[in-house]
């Protein structure tokens, strides 16, 4: 992994280290491939205007989501390769060692 991968891999969970941030997702990962619209987020948050802006703005720009324009409003939704990218990696760094590799140590 290079160290551009790994500074994308940290704003990404970076994005989602923030509680107001956990929740968007999970809204979010209930309808992966619709998505919701701001004002959906925004009644099921009750988050401000301002508020609800600046967590997503911080998620499109780590990647983690994607935003879309239909018509006059705009929807949001994962952004799930950049995330299945991450998970992956968190999940080879989890893998045990091989036994010739403990032997070595």
């Amino acid at each position: 992994m290079t160290r551009i991968e790994d500074t994308a891999m940290a704003k990404q969970f970076k994005a989602l280290a923030h509680p107001r941030r956990m929740r968007i997702f999970r809204l979010l990962a209930e309808q992966p491939e619709v998505g919701r619209s701001f004002l959906s987020l925004q009644e099921t948050t009750r988050l401000c205007h301002s508020s609800l802006s600046h967590h997503l703005r911080e998620m499109v720009l780590c990647g983690v989501i994607r935003r879309r324009r239909r018509g006059t409003y705009m929807t949001f939704s994962l952004e799930t390769s950049a995330l299945t990218t991450a998970i992956r990696e968190v999940l080879h760094l989890r893998r045990p060692r091989s036994v010739a590799a403990r032997r070595a140590a």
